[in-house]
């Protein structure tokens, strides 16, 4: 934090802010609003006092005409503060620009003040071009007069001074502060780039080599400027970028450049939110996988059958179709049976008579689990893909053969989960010899799939959906993902490669190429 020195009388104020129109809020925006800070003074030696805001009061031994003074305090150094005090900030109504106010009081109205009160105020820059300002109040209104330049204002404080210094030297043949010449411009250098923490940037000046050799950003800005930076291992250089943000506060310099205007820079932000969303997509996969699976197929059988629920095997081979297990994302399907058996309860010496095909089709086709239901043999089982076909199902053999009756009363469905909703569709038909069931699942809600569910009429056999144990923090990543994959957009570079050869460094972690998308040329 920079500080200034001023030279105050018994009560003095120093400005930063302007207000207008004081006497139409007088009664509700006044000093009131400002905390009184009280600080006793001995006058028999020399004191230094910090206030609540950061001002430091230097007081000399025998500044006051009494042994023992008490001091109140009043400060505004915000746009806030001099607002809700109703602080003006005019000079014989011509309004100021300023940087803050303090007001310095002695309770005992009689003390003298013989030496002057040193001060020092916290600010975000030091700019030798502000005055010190008396307050004179009438009627409730200050008007700020007989200005005085600040104690020597014809330099800056000696660290921005060997800051200057250091910069002239070592910086100033490459650099400019507000162009670019052999190197870039360095107003907004913290601003930019992997820059934003400080020991980076003292790290790269010290050593660029050995910082650039796993950095796509310094590559890229190398590649741009044709050089590499010398290497200043012993240079200051904490001074050198302190008076770099101090110029650029008081120039009101800001440089920093505009997605997609260098290629260092928009390389940075583009792989940075890449990071980010590689990141969240990681969270999310965790939580996907801590879900469990997305069908719970409970099956309860009478002591009639084996541990797995079907018929005793014959001991004869069949290549049966194999049901395809998902992980729950926002939904999962409960199907609990007592008695409903597998389709090899069907099945007799003749083997399959018929054969039953259910195809998947429109924009939810993808990742469906079909199954199919036969009230009248108490048959429920879940299909899987068929040999040779996209999203085509069958529910015994690999080729779509099933012992199944012609003339049954048959019911297929199938559900799965899409852009955070369920998708579901089913058909009831009359099986025959061969028959392909077209199915176009929709998204729908939990209450339209349970009522459609419950027209099935199923005795002994329940299907249920609820949301999975992630479902609320699954959607909430989804948000985050899609707001940075809109700002990925944004930053993807142009006519720039920011495939650097090397592995890139963001946050002090590797991210590989091979996981690095290349940007558009």
């Amino acid at each position: 934090m920079l500080k200034k020195i001023f030279c105050l009388v018994p009560v003095l104020i120093i400005l930063f802010s302007c207000t207008s129109n004081h006497e139409a809020y007088t009664k509700f925006l006044n000093r009131d609003s400002l905390p009184s800070q009280f600080v006793t003074i001995d006058n028999n030696r020399d004191t230094a006092i910090q206030t609540t805001n950061g001002a430091i009061l230097n007081i000399q031994k025998g500044s006051f005409s009494s042994d023992h003074v008490k001091l109140q305090v009043k400060e505004a150094y915000s746009i806030e503060q001099m607002v809700l005090a109703g602080l003006t900030t005019e000079s014989d109504g011509k309004p100021l620009s300023s940087g803050g106010m303090i007001n310095i009081a002695a309770i005992d109205k009689d003390v003298k003040i013989n030496r002057a009160i040193h001060v020092s105020i916290p600010t975000n820059y030091y700019d030798n071009r502000m005055q010190v300002y008396r307050g004179e109040e009438k009627d409730g209104k200050i008007n700020w007069t007989d200005p005085k330049p600040l104690a020597n204002n014809d330099s800056l404080p000696p660290y921005l001074q060997q800051g200057k210094l250091l910069f002239e030297q070592s910086c100033a043949s490459c650099h400019a502060l507000d162009r670019d010449i052999t190197g870039p411009a360095l107003s907004g250098v913290e601003n930019r780039g992997p820059w934003s923490k400080r020991n980076r940037l003292i790290a790269f000046t010290n050593d660029p080599p050995a910082v650039m050799a796993h950095n796509c950003y310094l590559i890229n800005l190398k590649n741009r400027y044709g050089v590499m930076m010398t290497a200043f291992p012993e240079l200051d250089a904490n001074a050198i970028y302190d008076y770099i943000r101090n110029e650029d506060y008081k120039k009101g310099i800001a440089y920093a450049a505009q997605p997609g205007e260098t290629c260092e820079d928009s390389c940075w932000r583009y792989d940075s939110v890449y990071r980010v969303i590689n990141k969240i997509q990681a969270r999310r996969s965790g939580l996907i996988d801590s879900n469990g699976e997305r069908i719970n197929f409970d099956r309860k059988f009478a002591p009639v059958t084996d541990s797995s629920g079907n018929i005793i095997s014959t001991g004869v081979f069949v290549d049966k179709v194999e049901p395809v297990h998902y992980k729950a994302i926002y939904y999962q399907f409960d199907i609990t049976t007592f008695d409903w058996y597998n389709v090899d309860f069907l099945m007799d010496e003749s083997g399959p008579k018929t054969e039953l095909k259910v195809e998947m089709q429109g924009p939810y086709k993808n990742n469906m689990s079909v199954f199919l239901i036969v009230p009248g043999q108490r048959v429920f089982v879940e299909g899987g893909p068929l040999t040779g076909e996209t999203n085509v199902f069958g529910f015994y053999t690999k080729d779509g053969k099933i012992p199944l009756p012609a003339g049954s009363d048959v019911i297929v469905f199938a559900v799965g989960e899409a852009e955070g909703q369920i998708t579901f569709d089913f058909k009831k038909f009359i099986s025959t010899d061969k028959q392909r069931i077209v199915l176009e699942p929709k998204t729908v809600s939990k209450k339209e799939f349970n009522r459609a569910v419950k027209r099935f009429r199923l005795d002994d056999a329940t299907i249920e959906v609820k949301d999975s144990k992630n479902a609320d923090e699954i959607r909430r990543a989804d948000k985050e993902i899609k707001s940075n994959q809109g700002l990925l957009e944004l930053y993807r570079p142009k006519n720039c490669n920011c495939d650097c050869g090397a592995d890139s460094v963001l946050d002090g972690r590797l991210l590989p190429i091979n996981s690095r998308p290349t940007a558009n040329k």
